[in-house]
């Protein structure tokens, strides 16, 4: 190995600065990176293989990992010439691929830096070499080489002259030697300073051995530093010691004079200051009187100098102590899901999970790790204080997240489904901290389903969260990035639990859900009981503990109701429920003819929905499960549309099926909450003529109806929004006599309710009924409808 500089003094240009020609050559030959030149950044995931190579050799996870060497300030007045060997034993990709600093104002390649880089390995263009600049945290593509060289498993020399002009010539030996061939040239002469050359690698577990780099060589000429260090950022290493680290090497002896740190609040000087021997940028400083937790000090600096003796001016920085304390359930809240980032609204492309103190206490988050249902990933090293909020999203965004000063990016953060998901935050000892289990269901709107809105939690102080303390962003952004989220209220809760639903799943299991999230602790099954001598063997909340399932000892009858009685289950914030009540069924197995088809709206308003009115013709208590809507095309069953939930309809009740409940509400201002079964769709009623099936779970035909505009009320100019109500429930459901226009007076509609032109035909001796003996053919509701009844007796015909 080599490292040689040379320096040719300018007699002109002494007054402002050396200029000279250097030449960097590094070939690993002495199997050491420590020295000559020294090597610095995560020094402890590289190490030289027998091959005498420089490779990767982390701790095998997910990571990122960078090298980086002071190679002076290089002279862009002049031509300069990087050369340098590849190999990675893989497939690059987004996951796995290198980037070449070939030109950096920053040791430090993970911190924003002004630069230029070489990228190998991106989905979608993995053969090609690219040439980025970056600015600060933001990367612009400048070059796109001819590609076919570095798709699978690269090992390719690569060759990169910069002219004075800013013109970029790049060259490249597939092979591994010097045999090069052209890539192609673009011009740019945005950055015209550097002084460090480095590798970043970035891999996935399997692959944490399989990047290797050799034969670095750097010709040009350098002009010597006159710029002082700059100060880079302080770590805690106990109440008595800290790391301050600078952006270059700096003079051992002023590095190490006690003398020129020292920190307020009493603290006083060091008593003593050790330059690393790895790493000549940073100090390590040691005090004798403790810091003071959750105290945030300060300490001034001054006197430094690095290896061309340029002295730093006086300066100050803040660094926070604290004792680490073991988070509880819920120190750590999830604040923000952005799962669906697409289309895009005011927020970036990439997933991100935002997390919120809601303690009074510190945390450092190093291997606290956030996942999903299947995978983790650490979160790094960031303090999060009390009130505080962090972004985490991942390094592939570090160009559009970078810009909040409360985020942190990770090497593969999950990728969370659109759908449903769960978000899962551990600390180091992979106890969950908070776990989230969200569906698209809880934005509250379909359009913010629809992606381009975070989901963000409404109260974070709640010590248990629902699905009821969740809503889709009102951001204009479409989300709130380490801000208080735009539906935050911490207004206290004081509304006690409801139950929403009781139902039976077989003769011996009930299964009741909640309005909130219950407070499961030191629950037995006293707080339950049932009547009718019913006892409970065992009972089950589930994951989000908003449902419980009931065993009970004893079998349910079935058809007879059962009151089931809740006594002194609280929600989270301790609103008890004192004998509440329920009714509980088992139901009976429906058949054919029990329940029929009452109303269908098959023409609805132009801002309206369908939907179909489903009667308990029965004396039977029948659950829905599994029954289906169907229509006829052809001459076939078409488009079945199943209910997937529990719904009890019991004797000479009404149910109305819709995939929008809300907008029928709104259309029919009469229509009973709590009737309703919602399907994301019904099958597609045509607006002139169809036929709606009602089938069994076993997908026998229940009901049929046949419909046409021309039963509507004849003298209706317009049926949009009007319904076709049957007039009795034991005519036949194909009688064309036996279906009428719903009435004006009633809106045109009556779901969930009795029919407006209901009317059953009246019975007697008589050889002809009339019902009723007026009518009145207005569609008012009243009267519209004339029924004839008629007694046939055969032994009264003549036969000639």
């Amino acid at each position: 190995m080599k490292f040689i500089i040379q320096l040719l003094i300018t007699p002109l240009l002494i007054s402002v600065c050396f200029i000279g020609t250097a030449q960097l050559t590094d070939d690993f030959s002495d199997g050491d990176f420590s020295a000559n030149p020294t090597w610095t950044g995560d020094v402890s995931k590289y190490e030289i293989n027998g091959a005498n190579r420089l490779h990767t050799n982390g701790t095998p996870q997910s990571d990122t990992a960078y090298l980086a060497t002071n190679v002076g300030n290089l002279d862009f007045s002049n031509t300069i010439v990087w050369e340098f060997f590849v190999q990675m034993d893989l497939n690059p990709s987004n996951s796995n691929n290198v980037r070449i600093y070939l030109v950096s104002d920053n040791a430090n390649l993970k911190m924003p830096l002004n630069g230029y880089f070489i990228r190998i390995g991106e989905n979608g263009s993995a053969d090609a070499l690219k040439f980025y600049k970056q600015v600060g945290t933001t990367a612009t593509l400048l070059f796109t080489g001819t590609g076919n060289t570095f798709g699978s498993n690269p090992t390719a020399s690569i060759k990169v002259t910069r002219t004075a002009s800013g013109d970029w010539t790049f060259e490249s030996d597939a092979t591994g030697g010097t045999t090069y061939i052209a890539e192609g040239t673009v011009n740019n002469t945005a950055i015209v300073s550097s002084q460090f050359f480095g590798i970043w690698s970035k891999y996935t577990a399997s692959n944490v051995t399989k990047f290797l780099y050799d034969n670095f060589v750097i010709t040009a000429n350098t002009i010597v530093d006159n710029t002082a260090p700059v100060f880079s950022n302080i770590t805690i290493i106990s109440n008595t010691q800290i790391d301050v680290t600078y952006n270059e090497p700096l003079e051992i002896s002023t590095a190490q004079t006690t003398a020129n740190y020292s920190v307020n609040n009493g603290i006083g000087n060091p008593t003593t200051a050790i330059l690393d021997g790895s790493n000549p940028t940073l100090i390590h400083l040691t005090f004798a009187t403790p810091f003071t937790d959750g105290q945030t000090n300060e300490i001034t600096i001054e006197n430094l100098e690095d290896l061309s003796n340029n002295v730093i001016n006086i300066e100050t920085h803040n660094f926070l102590y604290f004792l680490p304390v073991t988070a509880s359930y819920k120190d750590l809240v999830i604040n923000e899901i952005f799962a669906d980032p697409s289309p895009q609204l005011g927020l970036p492309m990439g997933e991100y999970i935002e997390i919120y103190n809601a303690s009074n206490h510190i945390f450092n988050l190093t291997n606290w790790t956030i996942g999903d249902a299947s995978s983790d990933e650490q979160i790094g090293n960031y303090t999060l204080l009390p009130n505080q909020y962090l972004l985490i999203a991942d390094d592939a965004y570090s160009f559009d997240y970078s810009i909040y000063s409360n985020a942190i990016l990770v090497a593969s953060l999950p990728s969370y489904n659109n759908s449903s998901d769960d978000v899962v935050l551990k600390d180091e000892n992979g106890t969950i901290i908070d776990l989230v289990s969200y569906t698209s269901d809880w934005y509250g709107s379909p359009t913010k389903a629809a992606g381009g809105y975070t989901l963000e939690l409404i109260n974070p102080l709640l010590p248990c969260t629902s699905s009821s303390n969740w809503i889709g962003s009102n951001s204009p952004d479409g989300g709130t990035p380490a801000v208080q989220n735009s539906v935050y209220n911490v207004t206290p809760d004081v509304i006690t639990p409801t139950i929403i639903s009781a139902s039976t799943a077989n003769n011996a299991t009930i299964n009741l859900c909640f309005s909130e999230t219950i407070d499961t602790v030191g629950i037995t099954s006293s707080y339950f009981s049932i009547d009718n001598g019913i006892s409970i063997l065992s009972y089950t909340f589930n994951d989000l503990l908003e449902c419980v399932e009931i065993i009970t000892a004893q079998g349910l009858d079935t058809g007879k109701v059962y009151t089931v009685t809740i006594n002194g289950i609280s929600d989270c914030s301790g609103n008890a429920m004192n004998n509440a009540t329920t009714t509980v069924i088992l139901p009976h197995l429906g058949s054919k003819g029990d329940l029929i088809i009452n109303e269908i709206l098959y023409n609805p308003l132009p801002d309206g929905n369908d939907f179909i009115e489903i009667y308990n013709n029965s004396n039977k208590n029948i659950d829905l499960l599994n029954w289906q809507l169907a229509k006829v095309a052809g001459d076939t069953i078409s488009s079945p549309k199943t209910i997937t939930s529990n719904y009890l309809l019991k004797a000479n009740e009404y149910v109305v099926i819709t995939s929008d409940s809300n907008n029928i509400k709104e259309n029919y201002s009469n229509a009973t909450e709590g009737k309703f079964i919602q399907l994301s769709s019904l099958p597609s009623y045509a607006d002139g003529e169809g036929t709606v099936l009602l089938l069994l779970p076993n997908e026998q035909v229940a009901d049929s109806v046949h419909y046409d505009d021309s039963y509507q009320f004849a003298l209706l100019k317009n049926t949009d929004g009007v319904s076709l109500e049957r007039l009795d429930f034991n005519r036949p459901s194909n009688d064309q006599t036996n279906w009428h226009s719903a009435a004006e007076d009633v809106g045109f509609a009556t779901p969930t309710l009795k029919n407006s032109q209901y009317i059953v035909a009246e019975t007697n001796n008589a050889e002809l009924t009339v019902t009723p003996e007026i009518f009145s053919p207005d569609n008012d509701g009243y009267d519209d409808v004339l029924v004839l009844s008629y007694k046939w007796n055969p032994v009264d015909l003549l036969v000639i």
